[in-house]
């Protein structure tokens, strides 16, 4: 084996990483990039809003989650930056300007709207249609800022759009259930049961190399999903696996593109509609199944559970069910929290996400909150007529 060629090998690859890493690094003597930082911002304290409204507490810490958000999307940016140094762009700053503009005014639509695809299929369309018809023409202090659009390098901003995808399917996969928010959900017939709301925003600070050199893009990653039917575990696993299989079509789509060129107007709208389709067939199929985060004659299912709390210091975790409480069958929060009402030593008997039953011991103290920490399911029975009652019962119990 000749080890001269693997060193040799071995040294232009760092030599790469070097260079990207020193490019990379020139990005923040940029600070207006910076502004790409507001979308997990925001998106981190509309969170934490509505959790105040509906709880009068917070869950998980949002600083911890926000400069959690910000390291990852630095980190992955990195790694974005380092696969794409084999490639050259057709891309301008002022076309990334223009991606990140729509983005911002989409997201104020719905913040799931923030992610990249649904801007660059929307511009990727609006370039197609405009090739399509040459004749149409502003005035020509408008036409200039109709430029960018008609250049719009449509077939590389959908290969970078698949290439986001792969890291975000591997971001829910590992960080999904993150800044999660128990929430109540209509059922189709009218039944108001407790779920999740799965959403997140990150931004991936990332080069890209192009005819007039490294150019700085930052790119927005969003997804969210409602969940009643199905562990977090499993719902992760689901809209990853979602994901994934809009990144393969996506490529496809484009190589498919290369050999054919009308065939990249399909790329386009997959890039556009691709995410929402995803959204709205999860929210399809939760409407119509089984819920399973429900409090009722097997006990009160908790939802979640807030950090250095007694609950969470037994070892309560979201997904199990309270079945008895000082030997008292509790089916709702308020059973619960009768029960350990006049208790200085508390033993919970519950079951957790495999089904195991285990016992569970704390002691109650003065400051000790009645709910322990814990966010429990509404009963079964709740409809929609009886939604605001409980939400009112809930607020004053607390």
């Amino acid at each position: 084996m000749d080890w001269s060629v693997w060193l040799q090998y071995g040294m232009d690859v760092l030599q790469s990483v070097g260079d990207v890493g020193l490019v990379w690094l020139q990005m923040w003597e940029q600070p207006w990039w910076l502004i790409a930082f507001l979308l997990p911002f925001i998106h981190v304290f509309s969170l934490v809003w509505r959790e105040y409204r509906l709880y009068g507490r917070t869950i998980e810490s949002p600083i911890r989650l926000l400069l959690r958000t910000c390291l990852i999307g630095i980190g992955w940016g990195f790694v974005a930056s380092l696969a794409w140094t084999s490639f050259s762009f057709d891309i301008t700053a002022q076309q990334i300007v223009y991606v990140w503009c729509v983005c911002f005014a989409v997201s104020l639509l719905r913040f799931r709207f923030a992610g990249f695809s649904y801007a660059v299929g929307l511009l990727s369309v609006i370039s197609l249609v405009l090739a399509a018809n040459p004749e149409f023409r502003l005035a020509a202090e408008y036409e200039l800022w109709l430029e960018p659009i008609r250049t719009f390098a449509v077939l590389d901003w959908i290969m970078i759009v698949a290439s986001a995808q792969l890291i975000e399917w591997v971001l829910i996969r590992l960080e999904g259930n993150r800044g999660m928010l128990p929430v109540e959900i209509k059922q189709n017939h009218g039944q108001v049961v407790s779920g999740y709301l799965l959403s997140r925003v990150w931004t991936l600070f990332s080069m890209i190399q192009t005819s007039s050199g490294w150019l700085p893009l930052p790119i927005s990653l969003s997804f969210a999903s409602n969940n009643c039917t199905k562990s977090l575990a499993r719902q992760q696993r689901l809209t990853s696996t979602y994901v994934l299989m809009l990144s393969a079509l996506l490529f496809v789509s484009s190589w498919i593109s290369l050999q054919w060129q009308p065939f990249i107007w399909i790329a386009s709208i997959l890039t556009l509609v691709g995410h929402e389709c995803i959204y709205l067939i999860e929210k399809y199929r939760e409407k119509r199944k089984e819920p399973v985060f429900v409090s009722d004659e097997r006990g009160v299912k908790v939802l979640a559970v807030v950090p250095e709390t007694p609950a969470a210091e037994m070892g309560i975790r979201p997904g199990y069910t309270i079945q008895k409480v000082n030997g008292i069958c509790v089916n709702t929060m308020d059973d619960m929290e009768s029960a350990l009402a006049t208790s200085a030593y508390s033993k919970f008997e519950l079951l957790d996400e495999r089904n195991d039953f285990q016992i569970l011991h704390t002691a109650i103290y003065e400051d000790t909150p009645k709910h322990l920490g814990m966010i429990g399911a509404i009963p079964a029975s709740v409809k929609m007529g009886q939604e605001m009652r409980w939400l009112d019962m809930k607020w004053k119990s607390r």
